[in-house]
């Protein structure tokens, strides 16, 4: 529960508009970590079920698929978009002015947090995505 309330309380210290770029610096990387994990789980279920193709399928096996890929791939989207945002000078320097204020609010400190944290929904979403690639669609 520490965890939801520190990210709260950073959120309200957030005033520069360079928190803007953690939004398509998170999207981007998820759209592409989560089209590449679909497509992966995609060749697994080819070599099960070669006739079976997600494109013209449905069922709880496409769902699992596509839904624990993205689950999967959230959290290394955001560590990636930190990563991305933190490489702009101007960006670093304020976003570390604004973690000044508070401890453990930090880029090290988050980074830690955030691979902490999402250890459980990555494992959880590349085994409903797995389990999705093995059912038959």
């Amino acid at each position: 529960m520490a965890l939801f309330q520190n990210a709260r309380e950073r959120a309200t210290r957030r005033k520069s508009g360079w928190n803007l770029l953690l939004l398509p610096g998170v999207v981007l990387p998820l759209a592409g970590l989560w089209l590449a994990l679909v497509l992966a789980l995609q060749l697994l279920h080819s070599a099960l079920y070669p006739d079976q193709h997600l494109i013209n399928s449905d069922g709880i096996g496409t769902i699992l698929t596509t839904v624990g890929s993205f689950v999967a791939a959230l959290v290394p989207a955001m560590v990636i978009g930190n990563m991305v945002v933190r490489l702009i000078g101007p960006a670093r320097r304020a976003l570390d002015r604004e973690a000044s204020f508070s401890v453990g609010a930090g880029y090290s400190q988050s980074q830690n947090a955030l691979l902490h944290f999402g250890r459980v929904p990555v494992l959880l979403g590349l085994l409903l995505g797995i389990t999705g690639a093995v059912m038959s669609w």
